[in-house]
C-alpha cells in the first residue's frame, strides 16, 4: 500500500511543480512511509511553500482538546497559520492568505469519525476557497478503521457545528480524499480537486494491516486501537464522564468518582453488546477531568472488531450510566467547540433526541432503532463516493 504522500514523494506532478502559488494543511502526522513529512519532501524537490495551515491541535499535535493553538510560527521558514484559535472565526483561513495561493495541498489523518476535527478544518478551508480559483490536491489516506463500516445518524440541521459540520454518519467509512469529494456535491462548491490515491489499498482493511508505524494525529489518539474506540468514547465529552483524558489509554477508559466499577461492568457485560468485553477498573487522570481523583470506570476491550460497533456501544453505556446512577450523570453545560446554545452531548449526537430518549429512559432498542433508521438511508448513499474498493 502507498498513500497519497508516498506518491507525491517519489514524483512531483507537473501541475504541482510548475509555478504554483501553494500551501500545505497538514500537521506532524503528514509523513510517507519513510516517515519524511509532506513540507520536507516539497522542500527536497526545490518547490517552494507560501504557508503551512495547521488543523485543531498544532502542527506539531501539542495543544489539547479546545486549546487555543500558539505555537511556532514557521517550520524551516515556512509561515505556519493555525486554524485553531479562539473563536469560530479563527477556524478558517483569511482572506489575505487565500490571495497569496492558488493551490492547497491536504495531507491529514483523519480517523473515520464524524466528531474529529480535522474534516472540518478542510471544508471549512474549501468554503473560504470555494469560486476563488485555489484548487485542492489530496494526499489520500486509508481510513484507519475500516473503510466499510457505516454506523450512526447524522446531523439534524439546528445541531451542525465543529464536531457535526456536515450531515454525515458518526462512524462514515470514507477517506479523507472521499469526504472532499463528498463535501463539494453536498454544498455545490466551486472547486476544483484533484486526489492523488492510495495504491493497492483494500477499503475493509484497518490501517494496522498495511503498517505498524501511527504517527498520533492529535495527543490522545496515540493508536488505532484508541480511534477504533473513538466514536464511543468521544461521547463522554458531553458529559461528567471522564473519557480517560489525562490517562495513557484515552477513550479506552471511562469512569468518574461516583461509579463503583464491579457493578457497572457487570451491567455492561450482562447486555451483551456485540465484540466488546468491559473491565472494571480504578484509575486516575494527571488533568482535564477528576485530576489526580480516583475514579472506577471500566476499560472497553474490543474481542471482535468487526462486529463493535463502538458508537451504538457509547449510547448504550451512557443508557445504563443513567439507570444506575440517576443524576449523577450530568451533560455537560459549557460551551462546546465554540457553541453556548446547545449542550455538548447534542453536537455529538447530531440531535437532542437520543439524549432526551436517555433522560426519559426509554428502552434502549427503541433509541437504537432510531439510530439503525437514519443508518440505513446513509449505506445507501454513502458508497456512491467510493473510490476504493473491498477486495
Amino acid at each position: 500500500m502507498k498513500t497519497g504522500v508516498d506518491t507525491l514523494s517519489e514524483e512531483i506532478p507537473d501541475y504541482l511543480a510548475r509555478g504554483r502559488r501553494i500551501a500545505l494543511l497538514c500537521n506532524q502526522a503528514s509523513v510517507n512511509s519513510r516517515l519524511e513529512h509532506i513540507a520536507d519532501i516539497f522542500l527536497r524537490k526545490g518547490i517552494e511553500l507560501k504557508y503551512i495551515f495547521s488543523p485543531e491541535h498544532g502542527l506539531y499535535g501539542i495543544f489539547q482538546d479546545m486549546i487555543q493553538v500558539d505555537e511556532f510560527n514557521s517550520y524551516r521558514g515556512i509561515p505556519v497559520i493555525s486554524l485553531y484559535g479562539d473563536s469560530v472565526d479563527s477556524l478558517s483561513p483569511k482572506e489575505d492568505s487565500l490571495k497569496e495561493i492558488d493551490t492547497v495541498v491536504v495531507d491529514l489523518v483523519d480517523i473515520g469519525t464524524r466528531f474529529y476535527t480535522f474534516a472540518a478544518t478542510m471544508l471549512l478551508f474549501m468554503r473560504k476557497a470555494s469560486s476563488k480559483g485555489i484548487r485542492f490536491i489530496i494526499c489520500d489516506r486509508p481510513n484507519p478503521i475500516g473503510g466499510t463500516q457505516i454506523e450512526g445518524n447524522g446531523v439534524d440541521k439546528d445541531f451542525h457545528s465543529f464536531v457535526g459540520i456536515s450531515n454525515i454518519p458518526v462512524r462514515h467509512s470514507l477517506t479523507i480524499g472521499e469526504l472532499a469529494i463528498l463535501f463539494r456535491e453536498a454544498e455545490a462548491l466551486d472547486i476544483e480537486i484533484k486526489i492523488i490515491k492510495v495504491k493497492n489499498y483494500d477499503r475493509k482493511r484497518y490501517l494496522d494491516y498495511y503498517t505498524t508505524s501511527f504517527i498520533p494525529p492529535s495527543p490522545n489518539m496515540p493508536s488505532v486501537i484508541t480511534a477504533n474506540v473513538y466514536p464511543m468514547g468521544c461521547l463522554f465529552e458531553g458529559t461528567n464522564i471522564s473519557e480517560g483524558r489525562g490517562t495513557t489509554r484515552p477513550f479506552e477508559v471511562f469512569g468518574a468518582d461516583f461509579i463503583e466499577p464491579f457493578s457497572l461492568a457487570q451491567e455492561l457485560n450482562n447486555s451483551r453488546m456485540r465484540g466488546v468485553f468491559f473491565r472494571p477498573v480504578y484509575f486516575m487522570p494527571k488533568f482535564h477531568k477528576f485530576a489526580n481523583r480516583i475514579c472506577g470506570g471500566i476499560f472497553v476491550h474490543i474481542t471482535d472488531r468487526e462486529r463493535f460497533a463502538p458508537y451504538i456501544t457509547g449510547i448504550s453505556i451512557l443508557h445504563t450510566i443513567r439507570r444506575l446512577y440517576g443524576e449523577k450523570l450530568e451533560w455537560r453545560t459549557e460551551p462546546y467547540e465554540f457553541i453556548k446554545d446547545r449542550l455538548a452531548i447534542d453536537l455529538l449526537f447530531g440531535t437532542d433526541k437520543i439524549r432526551l430518549m436517555i433522560d426519559k429512559q426509554e428502552q434502549l432498542r427503541y433509541i437504537i432503532e432510531f439510530v439503525r433508521q437514519e443508518e440505513t438511508s446513509f449505506k445507501k448513499r454513502i458508497p456512491h463516493y467510493y473510490i476504493y474498493k473491498a477486495r
